[in-house]
């Protein structure tokens, strides 16, 4: 009988070890293959490929956007530099080695090439003769060291950020240019800004790569003005005239302003026509005022006599302050009184418009046929004006009287040329209780009204 032989035990042991062996074989030979650089730049690269036991040949697969030139090798050099071109920055591209060495073993390897996020820069339109300067970024996910950023444009300028130990350094999207330029005709156009950057792994005499950058800039015409407006014959002629602005914003309509009436200058006028005022200003921030009433015992008698002065100490831009003081004495048939008011007021504004506030004190000495007693009382004052047209404004002040029972508050349209201004408006309480003081300028009468009218005319040279 015929039986199979059987084979030897140490040749099954080393069958089952081939598979290790060449395992072990092939990592020994992938550890002594070395390649730099270890990373791929946009542009041309010089890889270099190392391997103790000579290389017979090379063979070079790569993904679309990457060229390999892999060369012809005679001699088993033990050293060949493969020419590489990354041709797009924006994926990640990648390409793989197979080295065949002259021991008849192989091995592979794969280089990844950077990644860049390539942003189109845009300025949206620009109108011609204007400079613009637009924000540009390097966006980056590892640090990358810039050498420099050009054009070959020369309408376009770079301005580039302060170094950082000596150094353009980009991290993450804190990399910030900026690309300027002058709009000279109408167009739009995309040029190119090369980013000239440092390789972390020079090879070959190569140092730096250029990442391209577009850059769409939109030139266009300046629109033509806006056809005048139809003026009226009328306005017109009030375009013509010069400015005009109120000659008596000395005062509110009543009380007092911040703003003195100038050295050298004076005024003159009425209220309701028997009431007199005048003043002059001392110097450029002191003004001296005055003014009286007198209606006959035959109508019915009234006098009124006040004097005093106001003294700017504060003017800074639209803001002034002034303080003074008025003694004054009255006299009616049933009473006399002498008052003496310090006071102070702030005002902001203009001639054309202006808010006041004022604070005063008042203490008055009262004389009657059947007693003599004194009364003091706080003051406090609020006013505005404002200019509605050329020669036109309107006014109005209100006050509050400490334990007067009364909150007067008066309201007026001004008209006023370069030198005059009259004012007609009204005075109400609107506490309505006791009513307001008011004395007729025709018949003299002393009557208590919750409203009554206010005229004025102030001439000022």
């Amino acid at each position: 009988m015929h039986r199979p032989s059987l084979l030897p035990s140490n040749v099954l042991f080393a069958a089952a070890l081939l598979p290790l062996f060449v395992a072990i074989t092939g990592s020994v030979a992938q550890a002594q293959l070395s390649v730099y650089p270890s990373i791929l730049y946009n542009g041309e690269n010089i890889v270099t490929i190392k391997h103790p036991s000579g290389i017979e040949r090379i063979r070079a697969t790569s993904t679309r956007g990457v060229q390999p030139f892999a060369p012809n090798i005679t001699g088993c050099p033990k050293q060949v530099d493969v020419r590489v071109l990354v041709l797009n920055p924006n994926p990640q591209e990648t390409v793989t080695f197979t080295v065949f060495d002259c021991d008849g073993k192989f091995s592979t390897v794969d280089i990844i090439s950077e990644n860049w996020t390539i942003r189109h820069e845009r300025s949206g339109p620009v109108m011609i003769g204007r400079d613009t300067c637009l924000q540009c970024f390097i966006t980056t996910s590892d640090e990358r060291e810039v050498d420099s950023i050009f054009s070959t444009n020369p309408q376009y300028r770079v301005i580039m950020p302060p170094k950082q130990d000596g150094k353009w350094i980009a991290r993450g999207d804190d990399f910030k240019y900026q690309v300027c330029f002058r709009a000279e005709r109408p167009e739009t156009r995309t040029d190119t800004i090369r980013l000239a950057m440092r390789r972390g792994q020079p090879n070959g005499g190569l140092t730096h790569y250029v990442i391209e950058k577009p850059v769409t800039t939109v030139s266009v015409p300046v629109p033509p003005p806006p056809p005048p407006p139809k003026i009226s014959k009328k306005d017109s002629i009030r375009a013509l005239l010069p400015p005009l602005t109120d000659p008596t914003t000395f005062r509110n309509i009543i009380m007092p302003t911040a703003e003195s009436l100038g050295k050298g200058r004076a005024f003159a006028g009425s209220y309701d026509v028997v009431g007199l005022i005048g003043g002059y200003g001392i110097t450029d921030r002191l003004t001296v005022i005055g003014g009286g009433t007198y209606v006959p015992a035959a109508i019915s008698q009234l006098l009124v006599g006040t004097v005093g002065a106001k003294w700017e100490f504060l003017r800074e831009g639209e803001v002034s302050m002034a303080v003074g003081g008025h003694v004054g004495y009255s006299s009616i048939p049933e009473s006399d009184i002498t008052l003496a008011a310090p006071f102070a007021v702030a005002s902001y504004g203009d001639r054309e418009s202006r808010l006041n506030l004022a604070v005063g004190y008042t203490w008055k000495h009262h004389v009657t046929p059947f007693e003599t007693f004194n009364r003091k009382a706080a003051v406090v004052g609020i006013g505005g004006d404002i200019t509605l047209g050329r020669g036109f404004k309107m006014a109005a002040e209100g006050y509050i009287l400490e334990s007067s029972g009364i909150a007067p508050v008066v309201v007026s349209a001004r008209w006023f040329g370069e030198r005059w201004a009259f004012d007609a408006g009204l005075g109400a309480d609107l506490a309505n209780t006791e009513g307001l003081v008011f004395t007729s300028a025709l018949g003299g009468a002393i009557k208590k009204v919750a409203i009554a009218p206010i005229l004025s005319f102030l001439w000022r040279w």
